[in-house]
């Protein structure tokens, strides 16, 4: 995601004339700092870590000024920290004086949102139907978040309408949600690919059994609900706020998880 955490940088130029030249920032982040004397931003897309921000508009106030609104939009879908190169220069008596100094930015990491598709299920009274569910990753590129998947099983009175038929083997395991009728599919492998992969090819062999007399039709948002759950590996100061660990579900703001929900009608 694109929040960062970055200490002020701050020098003082007691020279005649000076500069600031700053570059080292990602490839895919945005750089803007205000022109002196406007409110007028300038933003500078990076196609390169050597791409230059030189900041010398004016004075040492007027320059320091453009150093303080300085801002950096992280790329996205990556938490990868990254370290600027800042030259300041102070020209005086036409003897250039530099000095180059290590300026490390943290990048504070963003759930990204993953994909789910499903189709309604019509059901026999005492059959098992197969569920067509499809879940796809989200488009972090570090490998840094976790996928797994829950199924919701409609309750009518005090009871789930039915089962799931799902046993864990050694690239999935089910857990049974703390909840009447939910399930919790967790892949075991570690990179996010395989882990959709896996999902996939085990949510295929899945079934829904209703409970005998079942014969009602469940549409919308009443239907088996499923979430395709991208949780953020990254803690603590790594993680960005708000990141209660317990929330991130659909329009919730936590950047721990970010989760994409759909329901299958039950004929």
């Amino acid at each position: 995601g694109g929040d960062f955490n970055i200490t002020k940088i701050q020098f003082r130029m007691d020279e005649e004339d000076g500069r600031i030249e700053i570059t080292g920032f990602p490839v895919g982040s945005n750089v803007t700092y205000k022109v002196p004397g406007t409110n007028s931003p300038v933003t500078t897309y990076i196609e390169s870590v050597d791409t230059p921000i030189i900041l010398n508009d004016g004075d040492e106030e007027a320059i320091l000024n453009q150093l303080g609104s300085l801002a950096v939009l992280a790329p996205l879908h990556t938490d990868e920290d990254f370290t600027l190169n800042v030259t300041v220069w102070a020209d005086t008596d036409d003897v250039n004086n530099f000095d180059t100094y290590l300026h490390p930015v943290s990048v504070q990491a963003v759930a990204d949102l993953p994909t789910v598709e499903a189709e309604d299920v019509v059901v026999e009274e005492g059959s098992d139907t197969y569920l067509n569910i499809t879940v796809g990753r989200s488009s972090d590129d570090d490998d840094s978040e976790d996928l797994s998947v829950r199924i919701t099983i409609p309750v009518e009175g005090v009871s789930p309408i039915g089962t799931l038929t799902a046993f864990s083997n050694d690239k999935v395991t089910v857990v049974p949600g703390p909840n009447p009728g939910e399930y919790l599919f967790r892949p075991t492998a570690s990179d996010f690919e395989t882990q959709q992969e896996d999902l996939n090819t085990f949510l295929a062999n899945v079934t829904f059994v209703p409970h005998g007399n079942w014969t009602s039709a469940l549409t919308g948002n009443a239907g088996i609900k499923v979430e395709v759950i991208a949780t953020e590996m990254a803690s603590g100061d790594d993680l960005a706020n708000p990141n209660d660990p317990t929330a991130g579900t659909e329009d919730d703001p936590s950047t721990k998880n970010e989760t994409a929900v759909t329901y299958m009608s039950v004929f």
